[in-house]
């Protein structure tokens, strides 16, 4: 049987860029999304196969 497993993480980040001549230069922010999947077969002594 295969399995698979996803996992995200959002985070959200200000900064700015002094000296800029663009409206970078005031402060603001970002919205970053993370996501990580695996997938593989389950065996059943140990859990996922790291073979394949």
């Amino acid at each position: 049987m295969t399995t698979r497993i996803r996992r995200y993480v959002e985070t959200d980040t200000g900064h700015r860029v002094p000296n800029h001549k663009s409206k970078c230069r005031h402060f603001h922010g970002h919205r970053y999304r993370f996501e990580a999947e695996i997938e593989g077969d389950v065996v059943e002594t140990s859990g996922v196969s790291e073979e394949g």
